[in-house]
């Protein structure tokens, strides 16, 4: 006979051991399967005083519980979970079997309990012969866990709610709608499909891994600015909008994104809704006027004001680590072109000096026409003084084409100033005037060629 039997023989000192166990418990009693009785009924004082005797017949046991502390909604499961039937049938193949239910306490109240039956032990055939009922409170754990499962379905049900709505915004504003989950770093992007016979459709589209999917549909430039509008979310309780370049077909589009983030009580943001609204068609006359006020009308280059911002940008973030370099350069004695031969051949040869301009530089280059015969061209990278020399000669050959296709007139040739600088340390201002400076000393030295600033000794 095991130790465990003895609990039921009577034996003072295993007992003792049984009523130490028992404090963890608030009833625990053992079942005799085969004679359906049960003993050693031991009750530690729960919330739920049962009075019951410590042994007796069981299914009265249980039937007199059923009908009288047992909450009715839970009788016929407690009824059924407890049948000695039932019982026998579950632990020929489980040591255990659980269950939850609730009893009714003095004041009308109810507090849930957890029901244990382990076996005992078994006869040669596996038959389970005895089995001992722990009864434990668990009340304050399955209210708690009730309690969050109601949470997670009210947020559920907000966030069926909350998808409807953005559903609903895709179809009435024909705008595309991103959702972003904050917590699982998941994005849906919803749109209103345009289909024939004047039908939509609408189309989501789910990202796993947007830093990766939409490093394809973003344009270069605005990636970074678009993206940590969604991974970052912080500051957005209030609309925010910024203007990207989104993939479409083969080509981008202008869009206006507006983001807002859903937070909680906490103010930590859960989620991001934004709609992208095409705005291409606004972008492009936009983009139209501004050249309009950036552009000197008779050449097609940068004014001198949009000249001198555009370098100051570049000195600023875009020539770390590599050479800056400022020119300056004129026609020598243009007066005699417009002299001769008028205003409008004056003019012709203006614009051919702009052409061969943009012809000799790259499109990353800033050309700008600075006022009259005068222009100016800023370039950066790693260059020797050799190779920007012999960029200066270029110009000033392309020059002499131009004059002899004018009718080979005389005295019009090109001269230059050079400003160098490392690393944009230098203001434009100051570039400005050294190279106004060389240009001044290679005209008074006999024009027609370049000259490096140099400070005078």
């Amino acid at each position: 006979m095991s130790e465990i039997d003895k609990l039921s023989t009577g034996d003072p000192k295993v007992f003792e051991i049984f009523r130490s166990i028992a404090k963890w418990f608030d009833s625990i009693y053992y079942i005799d399967l085969v004679d359906g009785s049960f003993d050693s009924m031991i009750q530690a004082g729960g919330r739920a005083l049962l009075n019951l005797p410590e042994d007796g017949d069981y299914a009265r046991m249980i039937g007199h519980l059923a009908a009288t502390v047992v909450y009715p909604g839970d009788r016929d499961l407690y009824i059924r979970m407890l049948d000695m039937e039932h019982i026998v049938n579950h632990l020929r193949s489980h040591e255990c079997q659980e269950f939850e239910y609730r009893s009714i306490m003095p004041d009308g109240t109810y507090h849930w309990y957890l029901n244990m039956i382990v076996i005992l032990s078994k006869d040669t055939d596996g038959t389970p012969l005895k089995a001992a009922s722990l009864v434990r409170d668990v009340h304050d754990k399955k209210t708690e866990a009730l309690a969050a499962e109601r949470r997670q379905k009210a947020v559920e049900r907000a966030l069926s709610e909350e998808h409807r709505r953005i559903e609903m915004l895709a179809e009435a504003t024909n705008a595309v709608v991103i959702y972003y989950d904050i917590q699982r770093k998941t994005a849906r992007m919803l749109m209103n499909e345009r289909r024939k016979k004047d039908t939509n459709r609408l189309v989501e589209i789910l990202y796993t891994d947007i830093g990766r999917e939409w490093r394809a549909i973003i344009h270069p430039d605005d990636f970074d600015r678009f993206l940590s509008l969604f991974v970052d979310g912080r500051g957005l309780e209030e609309a925010y909008s910024i203007r990207a370049r989104l993939r479409y077909d083969t080509s981008y589009r202008w869009y206006r994104v507006t983001g807002r983030a859903v937070c909680d009580n906490a103010r930590r943001p859960l989620r991001i809704v934004a709609t992208l609204e095409d705005i291409h068609k606004e972008k492009q006359e936009e983009m139209k006027l501004l050249q309009k006020t950036e552009l000197d009308a008779a050449t097609g280059v940068l004014n001198r004001a949009a000249l001198e911002m555009r370098v100051t940008q570049l000195l600023l973030k875009g020539c770390k680590n590599q050479m800056g370099v400022f020119m300056i350069m004129d026609l020598d004695q243009f007066k005699r072109i417009n002299d001769c031969y008028g205003h409008i051949e004056g003019d012709r040869v203006i614009c051919e000096f702009a052409a061969v301009l943009k012809s000799l530089f790259r499109s990353t280059d800033v050309i700008g026409r600075m006022g009259g015969d005068e222009f100016a061209v800023f370039f950066h990278g790693l260059f020797t003084n050799e190779q920007i020399g012999a960029r200066a000669r270029k110009i000033c050959q392309q020059v002499k084409l131009i004059m002899e296709g004018a009718g080979n007139l005389p005295g019009s040739s090109c001269s230059i100033g050079i400003s160098v600088c490392e690393n944009g340390e230098k203001p434009f201002k100051q570039l400005y005037k050294e190279a106004d400076t060389a240009l001044y000393q290679q005209k008074k030295h006999g024009r027609d060629g370049y000259r490096f600033y140099a400070l005078e000794k």
